[in-house]
């Protein structure tokens, strides 16, 4: 059976809201306190014209770096999946855990291990899929020709909230703080917006639904994993349907599939 994209978001949305309602606020941000210097710039899509050629560029730039950077927490899960199975651990085992719960923000309790959660664990790291990601880029940057993107490598929206840490947004009301983030590559960016989604508590919902997903050995689905981005934007929903939108209607592209003449 298929279900068009806004059956599929009725769905999920009613699973979200019955199951495990809204999460408490929190704010998104960036762990560090100084600006970052750029050691490599994104490609100059502003440059690029024709708007479905700008696409294409802007997809096929980010796909390897999205790409390595999946495979990076591909390979994180897949060696804590081996050492949950464990029925002792080594000391190599205990220090590669304890780097981890440090960078996922993790309950350490490897004073005792056979009081891991490794559930807890498995929730947080995780992949998203590639649609996912690509399509946020996209909108968060406008297409990579956002001041932020071009001066920061930010990709994503991502704030900080110490002086000098990033780009001071020039509609800042004046007795807020934040500004937002300076990457050093753009690489780095989609590095620290998966780990936002992986442990901040805005993100819950959506790590919720994946770990609902793999519990049915179903693959991941952008449209689905997208109904926990609602605290992302103060649009809510409305910012979750855009998104949902533009992976439905990119999806080619964004996979580097070949599309025929409209």
């Amino acid at each position: 059976m298929r279900f068009n994209n806004h059956t599929l978001s009725r769905i999920f949305l009613a699973l979200v809201f019955a199951i495990f309602g809204l999460i408490a606020e929190g704010e998104e941000s960036v762990e560090g306190s100084r600006h970052q210097d750029i050691v490599e710039h994104l490609p100059d899509f502003r440059s690029i014209g024709d708007i479905n050629e700008r696409k294409k560029r802007f997809f096929d730039y980010l796909r390897p770096l999205t790409e390595t950077a999946l495979n990076e927490i591909t390979r994180e899960r897949q060696r804590l999946l081996k050492i949950s199975k464990k029925k002792s651990l080594t000391k190599e085992d205990i220090r590669w855990l304890k780097r981890l719960s440090k960078k996922y923000r993790l309950k350490d309790e490897l004073e005792h291990p056979e009081d891991i959660n490794w559930d807890a664990w498995l929730e947080r790291v995780d992949i998203i899929p590639m649609e996912l990601i690509l399509a946020q880029a996209a909108n968060e940057s406008a297409w990579g020709t956002s001041r932020f993107a071009r001066e920061g490598n930010n990709l994503f929206g991502q704030w900080c909230y110490q002086q000098g840490c990033g780009l001071v947004p020039a509609r800042r009301s004046e007795d807020a703080t934040h500004e937002v983030a300076v990457f050093k590559t753009p690489a780095d960016s989609i590095r620290n917006y998966l780990l936002n989604i992986n442990r901040h508590q805005h993100y819950r919902d959506l790590r919720q639904i994946r770990k609902s997903i793999r519990k049915q050995n179903k693959p991941l689905i952008a449209e689905a994993l997208a109904l926990g981005l609602l605290r992302y934007s103060e649009r809510g929903e409305r910012y979750v349907e855009s998104i949902q939108k533009m992976i439905s209607i990119n999806r080619p592209l964004m996979l580097g599939q070949s599309v025929g003449p409209s």
